[in-house]
């Protein structure tokens, strides 16, 4: 009965994810390298900014 409800009211987001739950761990591996990646690197270009000017 919830499944039904679940498929009506999520319509096509359902299957993504579900999608998404069986690749957890290897998407939040990437989302995680990506947001350490830009937070490192972003400050990176603050320091050389501020040295500059």
């Amino acid at each position: 009965m919830i499944d039904i409800f679940l498929d009506v009211m999520l319509g096509p987001f359902r299957v993504i994810s579900q999608f998404y739950f069986k690749n957890q761990l290897f998407f939040n591996t990437i989302l995680i390298g990506l947001a350490a990646y830009n937070l490192f690197f972003n400050r990176s270009g603050n320091i050389q900014s501020d040295s500059k000017s």
